[in-house]
């Protein structure tokens, strides 16, 4: 029997066909391993204490929204909250979560009522507002919990109130000291919002754990839920894919409360479709969101203002 040889193998019709067809799967494979990638979400972290034994300084996030993003099909990321880190990075996340904290906020968004925030100063406002500027310079989904929320809308022009059991008139709760899973009270939703569509527009039992809460929100921002007192428990920029915040724990409330997912599912969804467009479709895009932002807080976004107070 004849061998052949390799040359003549490539120049049999049916090995060719083989050849050409094996190279094709190959192909196939790789594009449909690269388009179910897991889009990669940044979550801002406290800065936490020094380990008592080695005198190491680090970083924490919250465990159950570490594990709420996870669940929803995305690759939660950690973002030490370095004032001085550069931003270049965003340019591998797909969406970002501003979570909750407390630090404070620039006393010219607080009501001019005396209202002085409980929380120090801190690094992570700087870095937290610098990344906020630049992902809606790049139209990214953002949500915001909690602290997130009111930075969110804080940067928008909002007014915030430094302690809300000044405020309350009907005994609502808003800081809780049970498990955090638990409702202490429920919120309104409105209708034909980010918000309804994410977890319907039905009245929604949430949590509550802030001191501090949005007391005035602009034109230009739409307050898509409140409790029935009438404290802003979520604002949305209109405009802007995604971009939500909102005062509850939603991390917190999604095992026993399964329309919270929809929080997270919905921001995973946006940040799959940021991570497949284009870079002319982002920059192009939520022109309006960031015009917003910049008519009304261009100051808020200035160190030195925050600085002088």
């Amino acid at each position: 029997m004849k061998t052949q040889t390799a040359g003549e193998l490539l120049h049999f019709p049916g090995c060719l066909r083989l050849i050409v067809k094996h190279l094709q799967w190959q192909a196939k494979c790789s594009f449909e391993e690269a388009t179910v990638n897991p889009p990669l979400i940044g979550i801002t972290t406290e800065r936490a204490d020094p380990d008592p034994l080695f005198g190491m300084q680090g970083y924490t996030v919250e465990s159950e929204l570490y594990r709420a993003i996870a669940a929803a099909g995305a690759i939660p990321v950690a973002l030490p909250a370095a004032s001085d880190q550069p931003l270049e990075f965003l340019s591998s996340l797909s969406g970002l979560v501003f979570s909750g904290g407390g630090y404070a906020m620039p006393p010219h968004w607080y009501r001019p009522d005396g209202s002085v925030s409980p929380y120090e100063v801190s690094p992570r406002f700087d870095y937290s507002v610098g990344l906020l500027q630049a992902a809606l310079e790049q139209s990214m989904p953002i949500l915001g919990i909690c602290a997130g929320m009111q930075l969110i809308a804080g940067a928008y022009g909002a007014r915030l109130i430094a302690d809300l059991s000044h405020h309350d008139s009907n005994g609502e709760r808003h800081w809780q000291v049970e498990e955090h899973t638990n409702v202490v009270h429920e919120v309104d939703i409105k209708q034909d919002s980010l918000l309804a569509r994410l977890v319907g527009p039905a009245r929604l039992g949430v949590n509550s754990i802030h001191r501090e809460a949005v007391i005035e929100c602009p034109e230009h921002l739409l307050v898509s839920a409140v409790s029935e007192e009438g404290v802003i428990e979520a604002c949305e920029v209109p405009g802007h894919v995604f971009c939500l915040g909102l005062q509850w724990h939603p991390e917190h409330m999604r095992e026993q409360r399964i329309r919270h997912v929809g929080v997270f599912t919905g921001l995973v969804a946006a940040a799959e479709q940021y991570s497949s467009s284009s870079n002319q479709g982002r920059t192009s895009r939520d022109t309006g969101a960031k015009d917003g932002l910049s008519r009304t807080a261009a100051s808020s976004f200035s160190h030195s203002e925050y600085s002088r107070g």
